[in-house]
């Protein structure tokens, strides 16, 4: 399958960089490292100090502004039953959470939040263009490996 991002590491670090460009400058943005591979002595010994498996990757706070939650997964991808619940609590508890697939989609989640004012110029709109050009060109590269599979068929 081929995607806009080569994993989740990828879609987070350029939806980090969006984020930096487009929040506030006084802001909490947070990446909570809670996965990966590792011991389970590891795990054991990060859930006694305070790691909740299932949180969501990014976590941002700003003065006036209701605590937003950030999971992000690639195209295909989706959140594990721990991640459900987690986002499932936080609405609960009052927060905006969301599942996110591209910085197009964290745009959009973040400019549908009241009293959010983002900035977005210059390089944060220029990596919304990127992101929208090399889906384009996917999904045209889907649509001709269909068509050319089609007429093979028939």
């Amino acid at each position: 399958m081929i995607r806009v991002y080569s994993s989740e590491t990828d879609l987070q670090k350029s939806v980090v960089r969006y984020l930096d460009l487009v929040l506030p400058d006084r802001k909490i943005l947070h990446h909570s490292p809670n996965e990966g591979n590792h011991k389970v002595q590891y795990f054991h010994k990060q859930k006694l100090l305070g790691m909740m498996a299932g949180f969501p990757d990014l976590m941002i706070l700003i003065k006036g502004v209701t605590p937003l939650f950030i999971e992000l997964k690639q195209p295909g991808n989706y959140p594990t039953e721990q991640q459900r619940n987690v986002g499932t609590l936080l609405l609960e508890l009052g927060c905006e959470y969301a599942v996110c697939r591209s910085v197009n989609e964290v745009s959009a989640f973040l400019q549908a939040i009241p009293n959010l004012k983002l900035t977005i110029k210059g390089q944060a709109h220029t990596i919304l263009q990127v992101e929208n050009q090399i889906q384009k060109e996917i999904d045209d590269a889907k649509d001709r490996k269909k068509r050319a599979k089609a007429r093979a068929v028939s």
